[in-house]
């Protein structure tokens, strides 16, 4: 039993408490518990603690107390007492508590002095409370047994028979078996990371080569695959039942080679390259870089707006004079979803300033998103047509 001792005590301080080098650890512990607070201390200093600090504490001192001391003793709670434990949590310390006690320990004190020393110690420690209660302190629990507590469960056997199956029973339920194997039982079940993807492309290949033999495997299927933006496409399965109902999300794939476009003004080579680079080919397009290539810089421009349409004169030289009335809306397809899908059309409003510099504004209201969403639908329902005309993959927005 000792290497199970040890291996309980280890797995409590280097799991439990997650003890760091350089870090305190307090230990709070029943005296007749002392031997296991040594072995615990012992494996703090081997993984690098500070200093253990032990705050030892007799539950038949306790209830000796709670029998015979003054009654406004209940009422408060030593300032010694808040400061200890106060100042070692907002020090970084670690606590660990190792419990065991006799349940009836307390059987026959009046429970009015139990109430009030419950309530005077909540409100004196509130701040250690909250520190431990937010996870601002590492803290864990050990059970320990102790003969009351062990007859208390196996009334029906032998003291020492009662105590090894009560210890049986703890070391069983942290998976301490004496071969120095015991590790952290991990709240998670292990899964595949999601698949970070940039194109379509690869989307699709992946479905139907990869995740849709995985969700099968599983019997996860049908897959679900969701456009929850313009620039993100969403892979998902089934909740699984055997691993709590964990939603395997396998692919997202994000646009990240869209060059996009800004509202506002630029400069006339500015927009040229603009038109060329971020746009793709439209009547817009090439209705725009005819009405810059009649503007050059040195020529003077006025421009006259009522606020639905403008008009702007370009003086060449001294005699010419040319004037043009602008489309008060443009439309325009900026490269701004998957390449791989025909690129959403919306209308933008032109203006000109007085020094040639041409505004584009977005004038639909971002309807184009909606537009490009259902875009990437289309394409995808056609792309994987098998599959969702099967049930085995349903698309949606």
């Amino acid at each position: 039993m000792q290497a199970k001792f040890e291996e309980y005590a280890k797995l409590l301080v280097e799991v439990g408490v997650n003890i760091q080098k350089g870090q305190n650890l307090v230990i709070s512990c029943p005296v007749d518990c002392a031997w296991f607070a040594r072995m615990c201390a012992k494996a703090a200093y081997a993984a690098g603690c500070r200093e253990v600090i032990v705050n030892w504490g007799d539950e038949l001192l306790g209830r000796e107390k709670y029998l015979h001391a003054a009654d406004d003793v209940f009422d408060s709670v030593p300032e010694w007492r808040v400061r200890f434990s106060t100042d070692y949590a907002r020090g970084g310390a670690a606590f660990l508590h190792i419990a065991g006690s006799d349940p009836e320990i307390l059987k026959g004190v009046d429970q009015d002095r139990l109430v009030r020393s419950a309530r005077s110690s909540g409100e004196a420690m509130k701040e250690y409370r909250q520190l431990q209660m937010s996870n601002a302190v590492p803290w864990s629990i050990g059970a320990i047994p102790v003969p009351s507590w062990a007859k208390k469960v196996f009334p029906d056997c032998p003291e020492e028979e009662a105590m090894a199956k009560l210890w049986d029973a703890i070391l069983t339920s942290v998976r301490v078996t004496g071969d120095g194997k015991a590790v952290e039982l991990r709240p998670t079940i292990d899964h595949p990371d999601t698949l970070p993807l940039h194109s379509l492309d690869a989307l699709v290949k992946l479905v139907q080569t990869e995740a849709i033999k995985m969700a099968d495997a599983a019997a996860l299927t049908p897959l679900y695959i969701t456009i929850p933006d313009h620039l993100t496409v969403r892979c998902f399965g089934r909740p699984d039942p055997a691993a709590r109902y964990f939603r395997q999300v396998y692919y997202e794939a994000k646009a990240t080679d869209v060059p996009g476009f800004r509202d506002g003004f630029r400069e006339q080579d500015k927009a040229i390259i603009e038109l060329r680079s971020r746009f793709a080919p439209s009547e817009g397009v090439d209705y725009l870089l005819d009405l810059l290539s009649r503007i050059s810089k040195d020529s003077g421009v006025a421009t006259t707006d009522n606020g639905v349409s403008q008009t702007v004169e370009a003086r060449q030289g001294i005699a010419l004079k040319a004037t043009v009335q602008l489309r008060p809306r443009v439309p325009l397809r900026p490269f701004r979803t998957f390449q791989e899908v025909e690129q959403p059309e919306s209308e933008f409003l032109l203006r000109m300033d007085e020094e040639g510099n041409i505004g584009l504004f977005e004038a639909d209201g971002g309807m184009w998103k909606l537009t490009a969403r259902q875009t990437v639908k289309a394409f995808l329902e056609a792309k994987l047509a098998d599959l969702v005309s099967s049930e085995a993959v349903f698309i949606a927005l």
